[in-house]
């Protein structure tokens, strides 16, 4: 923004809702498609498919995954093979991210809720419920409407950004 010069341009998603990067290269959740793809210079190369609405990603490592807001399964995503369901039966799963513990933290829009994914065994627990999120989408917009997200900062400080109220939580400070 600085420089106001455009850095990366990728023109021709099939409405994109989220992107990273992931081992240098970009990474998008196609909703028109269904699926989730990596850019290379060769163009599009999809790594997850049959997908009703990806939504978040998150990456850590060689380790990928992707949350589908409509089935409420957060998948694996292993570049080159299968896509597995490391926890299901979530509720609107848009943002995700991995914690300093290596969890996956998954931002829950349907009941307000932010859950923790251990990623070794796909249990999956509570970390803070009655948040302001999961506005409904408008006429022709993506059922993620606004798309809630979560980061984690340096300090190991969680935010998640809630849609209804157009709040920013700050939900845990380290010890």
């Amino acid at each position: 923004p600085a420089t106001r010069q455009v850095v990366e341009n990728h023109p021709g998603f099939a409405v994109p809702l989220n992107a990273i990067r992931f081992q240098n290269d970009l990474v998008v959740a196609e909703l028109g498609a269904g699926r989730v793809v990596r850019v290379t210079p060769g163009g599009p190369v999809p790594l997850a498919t049959e997908l009703y609405v990806p939504a978040g990603l998150a990456a850590s490592g060689s380790d990928l995954y992707v949350g589908d807001w409509a089935s409420g399964i957060v998948w694996k995503i292993t570049p080159g093979g299968p896509q597995i369901p490391l926890a299901t039966g979530l509720s609107q799963p848009e943002g995700l991210a991995v914690d300093l513990d290596g969890n996956l933290l998954v931002v829950e829009s349907g009941p307000g809720r932010l859950s923790k994914i251990n990623v070794s065994t796909g249990a999956v627990t509570t970390v803070e419920e009655g948040l302001d999120l999961g506005l409904p989408a408008g006429p022709g917009g993506p059922p993620t409407w606004a798309f809630n997200g979560v980061a984690v900062g340096p300090s190991g400080a969680i935010y998640v950004t809630g849609d209804k109220t157009n709040v920013l939580y700050r939900l845990r400070f380290p010890h």
